[in-house]
């Protein structure tokens, strides 16, 4: 499901086919490619990741666990929703994901889901709470929603909550 945004191809082990070298911080891949060609505004994307770096939202919490995360997860109307909608075993590329609260709900499920957001605090935090709870079916990835770091087709649902409305920008069709 992992792709080089660049050249679209299958991505393992820090490079891909097109032998870009991509770096990671504390197990989060660093995929952020800028896509003004294909309708970023990137002076609101600095803005976004700014804001975002150094807001990134509460911490996970020491006493969260699975249990709390399906509880909070099944209050949310909207995460209940597309729950119910995904199939178990869904491949979900979950853009603007933030500290990966909906990645990790879905998560729970068995579902392979990809988190991917342009600030690494959030990210960071969401890889340390996915490693508490052993999700291995959970990744996050600093990355850009114009240009998502996933095999075109490679995926049965992409997500993107509260987020369009911080872009300035209509995501191509």
């Amino acid at each position: 499901m992992f792709a080089c945004p660049e050249c679209e191809r299958p991505f393992a082990g820090g490079r891909c086919d097109c032998r870009r070298d991509w770096t990671e911080t504390g197990g989060v891949p660093d995929l952020y490619v800028p896509a003004a060609d294909r309708g970023e505004l990137l002076g609101i994307t600095a803005d976004i990741r700014t804001f975002y770096e150094d807001n990134p939202g509460p911490p996970w919490r020491a006493e969260e666990d699975e249990k709390s995360v399906a509880q909070n997860g099944a209050a949310d109307p909207l995460l209940a929703s597309l729950n119910a909608d995904l199939g178990p075993r869904a491949r979900v590329l979950d853009l603007g994901c933030g500290g990966g609260a909906a990645a990790c709900f879905l998560g729970l499920q068995g579902r392979e889901v990809i988190g991917v957001d342009v600030a690494m605090t959030g990210l960071l935090r969401g890889e340390a709470f996915r490693r508490r709870l052993g999700l291995g079916g959970v990744s996050f990835v600093r990355g850009n929603l114009f240009r998502p770091p996933a095999t075109p087709g490679s995926v049965d649902a992409v997500v993107l909550f509260h987020v369009l409305e911080t872009t300035g920008s209509e995501l191509p069709a």
